[in-house]
């Protein structure tokens, strides 16, 4: 789906300046009005990466017991994943914490996590890696679709186009309808916005027996939109003389 969003946000004369010693500067203000036109191209794109996020964790009553099982699954987690060529891995947040009894009022035990991130173009390919992991032990902490920045600026030029060309149209209309004998583009502003960052969706941590991770259906996970937008804005120059 694509739409143009046009504001006409105002139509001034340029201001004077201090400097001005002269007649001339006084001369081109009375001839010269500054119109001030905005235009938003927007577009919606078809998600293209994925990208998940799974954890292991485990409890013992040393902290020395709790990060050796960590570190060993991580290995184990890290070599699996690597030999997948198009999936990106890297580790994230690795936490140990005293497991504290509130009845008892003392420590009991440990307790600790780290995460891997995996992200990739090819769908197949991550969620056969995630069943695996999940399978060995891990917990799935959240996996989403979300839109690449290469995908994203890919549509940019397209939009920065349709967006010119309607404020050009709209100059040109507004030229004639106020009399301009000329007009020209003073100045352009471009900027342009995608929701690109991955939103991860949360999921609940649940330990599972040893039948049901054996047993495991293949996690699913389907894409959505995002919108692309450029907005432009340009500062027109209307020639007002007679």
């Amino acid at each position: 789906m694509k739409k143009l969003l046009s504001t006409l946000a105002l139509l001034s004369v340029l201001p004077l300046s201090a400097n001005a010693a002269d007649g001339d500067y006084y001369e081109f203000i009375e001839r010269k009005t500054i119109l001030n036109l905005s235009e938003t191209a927007e577009k919606e794109v078809e998600q293209d990466r994925i990208r998940a996020t799974l954890r292991i964790e485990e409890e013992a009553r040393e902290s020395a017991m709790v990060q050796n099982r960590i570190n060993k699954a991580m290995q184990e987690g890290v070599e699996t994943a690597k030999k997948y060529k198009n999936i990106k891995v890297s580790t994230g947040r690795y936490n140990v914490n005293e497991r504290y009894n509130s009845k008892l009022r003392t420590n009991d035990g440990w307790k600790g996590a780290q995460e891997i991130i995996l992200d990739s173009d090819n769908k197949e390919d991550i969620l056969e890696l995630v069943q695996k992991l999940q399978k060995s032990g891990f917990n799935m902490s959240g996996m989403s679709y979300y839109l690449s920045r290469e995908k994203a600026a890919s549509y940019r030029t397209e939009l920065i186009n349709e967006a010119l060309k309607r404020v050009q149209d709209r100059a040109a209309s507004v030229s004639k309808q106020l009399g301009a004998k000329h007009w020209h583009v003073g100045s352009v502003d471009v900027s342009g916005s995608n929701n690109a960052r991955p939103m991860m969706r949360t999921m609940g941590t649940m330990k599972m027996s040893l039948n049901e991770s054996a047993s495991m259906a293949a996690p699913v996970v389907e894409s959505g939109e995002d919108t692309v937008n450029v907005t432009i804005r340009v500062a027109v120059v209307l020639d007002m003389r007679d």
